[in-house]
């Protein structure tokens, strides 16, 4: 045979071997070694590394804020992940070119895993959970099912599940990880005890991550973090050990710069000259040019050094210097106004310049800040406070000047008015001194620019020879941001933009408060002090109260503010202490006041909270002079508000029942109705809602004279209702009857229109309608020992959407008959996607989780429907689903049945451990003879709702404990609940529920 066909024939062989092992579905040894291979090189690998570079231009992306505890992780913030969608869904191609062509490969889970990495930094959780399912049911491979269990817990973490976060690492900590995934393992749980306030174990968990990290620079963030962490419990000397290790082993630059600024802070003073020690040390790094960019960040560590020496004056100085700073950081600027504006509140209270510094913080910190809300909420408290703090000043200024002699006080008149004179001239010097000196910067700034037109013609001439660019350097590029906003503040790129009436936000900015940092000028009646001083004498002397009347009205005045300076201390500023004080000084000063009762009793909670014995002597005063208030009832039971409250629930349970039947026009039970809550609670909130009711039903159940006469009285008995313009509105339309504006058929029309719209209740209240009266005994007897217990019948599952939730929302607590039936597999998220018409795109069946390495199936298995549920049946179009808005979740359970007495506080506390952010409430009431509903409230959208709802048989939910009873769980829009109290037909919308949110 000659060589020519040798290598034909082997060539011909190689080309059959690769066409044999190009077929997905080989799994031969060379089709096997083929497809690992192309599926590592060519898809998973190309992947991974653009994975990797995505996250790193996410991390870039994100500037870090070193006022507080750094993040573990990248930014999770959709607003910056969008940018690089197309490089994660490049990710995301890649991978599904190696699942779907090489399905047969040893790299199919590795990929599932990649595009579950690249949905999480997409921010859709959902999608990534579904698929770090799948590659945890499907995997072989031990370690790669423990890896997608990891991403399964990061997710649960982000998306505020701490529950279905806590299960997977519990289930975590019965097996044997690699390096890689414990790592992440303990990152995460970190995360998950940072995010759940306990800052003990996610030291414990930071601790056993670092000594295994292998990137030095990612193990130099874990340690700043830790040192963070224990900076903030007061874990100095660890602290300090850990920044002093970060120095030595040459960290990334800004990492570094932070590490020595924190050494300053976390450093013991054992001696005097420690103090000058750290301000040298302080004064080294303001002089170091590298540092330029960070100024602002060094003067607000002196400043913070300097608090703790109890130097007020010197800290506010260095914040000053902070806030001149020329740099690009306007988020440092927020946190030194922040901090100047707690020094002026806390420790020289001087309550108008804390308001003014928390309202400049708040102007320039950006929103999604951890200290914007607070910083906000303390900024419009310290608005009301200065507000009363500035009425007693004020007025006892002015009452000082009540009380001298004629011509004391014309002296002390003329004083005032001179000092406002010259306050109105030295103004006008630096006003003038400033416009001087802006006119000669913008000279400089008009020759530096000539200048440099200059210097880059020479650059651009000598191209060639390696001349640089003005703007190549980010240094000066920097530097020359801060001195523009220095100079103009922040301003648009748009025409005539130095002009100040096109950015007219630029006034609010505290660069322009920089120079006024710690002044409050005086400048009322300035402007005419000179031109017209009798004029101005005359304005001076109308505030002054002289006389009896206007004394009271200033003493008036001064009381009512020193009440509300109280209450603010008290319950908003949480300082007890000072609350007490003002108290106190209250009664001293005004012994009779209106608030006296009010004053005791607040009194006698904050010196009992304090374990104070003069709570004592004012739960007396008060028994002894206000015997029959409130006030006197709450330190004798202190459950009277829960009693009210619960007085008020069943008022409202009424009230709400007799309301829907004035609707469904079944007059005779709603007035039996609205008459037994008169009678029974004839003190609730609700009163004049009641006795509304009975006017509207008096105009459909009465002669026009009677219900004339019912209006009336309800005018003279309610006179500050919020119904009373619709009461005046009826008697409106009377006179206009009387008077002949109306005939008779206009009169009964635009009379029958009013009453048929009265106040609707509020959706929460409407949550508690009942079609019949309320009786007090159990409608349902309590089953006795005797009764056989009903056997549990397994029901059919219902079918779920292929982009539905693992399990559904609507779910009963009967146990399943056949323990062994398990749920369904995930569907396979990249198959999924495609056309399931096509018969080539079925997924490939994939074994079911083991029990040595169960699934983490946090997110509860889908119960049955209740066996009272029919079959469904084409309902009406009553109801409109729309996740988009506001949703609640019901349990709807028998009525009175024992097992369910305490779930409203157990309810609370599992929403206190695991829902907290949610801020949810939780219901009981009554929906009809049979049904009672429990009600979760509020979700912000309705798949939330859902995800509540489905989470329900999970073990760590306490209706996961109650067995053999038929309830069901399910999410409703407020707007559908109120229909559905009205219709009282549960079916009806278990059906509408279940065809429309899966």
């Amino acid at each position: 045979m000659t060589k020519k066909k040798l290598n034909f024939l082997f060539l011909f062989a190689i080309g059959v071997t690769f066409w044999q092992c190009a077929s997905s579905e080989k799994s031969g040894t060379l089709g096997q070694i083929y497809h690992n291979t192309t599926a590592q090189y060519n898809a998973y690998f190309l992947g991974s590394e653009r994975l990797t570079a995505a996250e790193a231009k996410i991390t870039k992306a994100s500037p870090d804020d070193f006022n507080h505890i750094l993040t573990l992780f990248p930014s999770t913030d959709t607003t910056i992940t969008a940018q690089f969608r197309p490089e994660l869904e490049e990710v995301i191609k890649k991978a599904s070119f190696a699942i779907k062509k090489h399905s047969k490969s040893r790299w199919t889970s590795d990929s599932y895993i990649l595009v579950g990495k690249a949905r999480y930094h997409l921010g859709e959780y959902d999608e990534a959970i579904r698929t770090f399912r799948f590659a945890n049911t499907g995997s072989k491979k031990d370690q790669v099912k423990f890896r997608a269990q990891v991403w399964l817990m990061r997710c649960f973490i982000a998306q505020g599940d701490y529950e279905s976060a806590d299960a997977v690492s519990d289930l975590l900590k019965k097996v044997k990880l690699n390096k890689n995934n414990a790592i992440h393992l303990f990152l995460n749980r970190a995360e998950y005890h940072l995010q759940q306030k306990d800052t003990a174990l996610a030291i414990n968990n930071l601790k056993l991550a670092i000594p295994i990290m292998k990137n030095k620079d990612y193990q130099a963030r874990a340690r700043f973090i830790l040192a963070q962490l224990y900076q903030q419990t007061n874990q100095n000397k660890q602290a300090f050990d850990i920044y002093t290790r970060i120095v030595k082993h040459n960290p990334p630059y800004e990492l570094g710069f932070y590490s020595k600024l924190n050494l300053g802070q976390v450093t013991e003073l054992s001696d005097p000259n420690d103090k000058a020690r750290i301000e040298k040390y302080f004064a080294k790094l303001l002089k170091d040019p590298k540092n330029t960019d960070f100024k602002d960040k060094i003067y607000y560590e002196m400043a913070r050094f300097a608090l703790k020496q109890q130097q007020y004056e010197p800290a506010l100085e260095y914040l000053r210097q902070s806030t001149k700073a020329q740099t690009t950081n306007e988020t440092q600027k927020a946190y030194s106004h922040l901090l100047a504006g707690k020094i002026y509140y806390e420790n020289l209270q001087k309550y108008n310049l804390a308001y003014a510094y928390y309202d400049s913080a708040v102007q320039v910190m950006p929103p999604n800040s951890l200290d914007y809300q607070p910083s906000s909420e303390r900024r419009d408290v310290l608005k009301e406070f200065s507000t009363h703090f500035t009425t007693v000043q004020t007025q006892d200024s002015l009452q000082a000047l009540a009380r001298l002699d004629s011509a004391s006080l014309n002296k002390r008149l003329a004083a005032i008015l001179e000092k406002r004179v010259q306050e109105k001239l030295q103004q006008e010097q630096q006003l003038k001194k400033q416009q001087e000196n802006n006119s000669s910067n913008q000279n400089l700034s008009t020759l530096g620019s000539g200048l440099n037109n200059i210097g880059n013609r020479r650059n651009n001439n000598n191209s060639n020879s390696g001349g640089a660019w003005y703007f190549d350097n980010p240094a000066s590029v920097a530097r020359a941001q801060g001195e523009f906003v220095q100079k103009w503040g922040n301003r648009q790129l748009q025409d005539n933009w130095r002009l100040s009436n096109v950015a007219a936000t630029v006034a609010a900015q505290p660069a322009n408060r920089n120079s006024t940092i710690d002044k409050v000028p005086n400048t009322t009646g300035a402007d005419s002090v000179a031109s017209n001083p009798v004029a101005a004498r005359q304005e001076l002397l109308r505030d002054i109260p002289i006389g009896s009347e206007r004394l009271q009205a200033s003493n008036i005045l001064v009381e009512d503010a020193l009440f509300n300076l109280a209450g603010i201390y008290q319950q908003q500023l949480k300082e007890p202490v000072r609350a007490t004080e003002t108290y106190e000084k209250l009664l001293q000063r005004f012994p009779a006041t209106k608030h006296k009762s009010e004053v005791y009793y607040s009194l006698y909670l904050i010196y009992q909270e304090q374990k104070n014995d003069r709570a004592k002597t004012y739960a007396d005063l008060v028994k002894k002079e206000f015997p029959g208030s409130k006030y006197a009832k709450l330190i004798d039971q202190p459950d009277y508000l829960k009693q009210v409250s619960a007085n008020n629930d069943k008022a409202r349970q009424l009230y709400d029942s007799a309301f829907v039947n004035y609707h469904r026009e079944r007059y005779p039970v709603a007035i039996t109705l609205a008459n037994q809550v008169q009678q029974q609670y004839p003190d609730s909130e609700l009163a004049d809602r009641v006795a509304f009711l009975k006017v509207l039903l008096a105009g459909r159940t009465q002669k026009p004279a009677a219900f004339k006469t019912s209006v009336r009285q309800f005018i003279q008995k309610y006179p500050n209702s919020t119904l009373l313009p619709n009461a005046e509105e009826i008697l409106n339309i009377f006179e206009a009857y009387e008077s002949g504006k109306l005939s008779e058929a206009e009169f009964n029309k635009t009379r029958t229109q009013k009453v048929a719209v009265p106040e609707t209740p509020k959706v929460a209240d409407a949550a508690q309608v009942a079609e019949e009266p309320v009786v007090e005994e159990p409608i349902t007897p309590e089953p006795t020992e005797s009764e056989e217990p009903k056997p549990n019948r397994r029901r059919p599952q219902p079918r779920q959407k292929p982009n539905a939730r693992n399990n559904p929302s609507q779910i009963t607590n009967l146990p399943p008959a056949d323990s062994s039936a398990a749920e369904p597999d995930p569907v396979d998220p990249i198959v999924a996607e495609q056309d399931t018409t096509s018969q080539e795109n079925v997924p490939v069946e994939n074994a079911a989780p083991t029990t040595d390495n169960p699934a983490p199936e946090a997110t509860p298995a889908a119960g049955n429907p209740a066996s009272t549920t029919p079959s469904p049946v084409e309902t009406k179009a009553i109801y409109a689903a729309d996740l988009a808005i506001p949703h609640l979740v019901v349990v709807a359970y028998p009525k009175n049945h024992p097992a369910f007495k305490d779930v409203v506080t157990k309810m609370a506390a599992y929403n206190a451990k695991y829902n907290l952010a949610d801020k949810l409430k939780v219901d009981s009431t009554g929906f009809s003879g049979t049904t009672s509903f429990l009600i979760i409230k509020e979700f912000d959208a309705g798949k939330k709702a859902v995800s509540y709802a489905t989470k329900q048989k999970a073990p760590q939910s306490p209706l996961s404990k109650i067995r053999g009873i038929e309830f069901t769980t399910f999410a409703i829009s407020s707007e559908n609940l109120l229909i559905l109290m009205k219709e009282g037909k549960l079916e009806d919308y278990l059906t509408f529920y279940k065809n429309s949110y899966f």
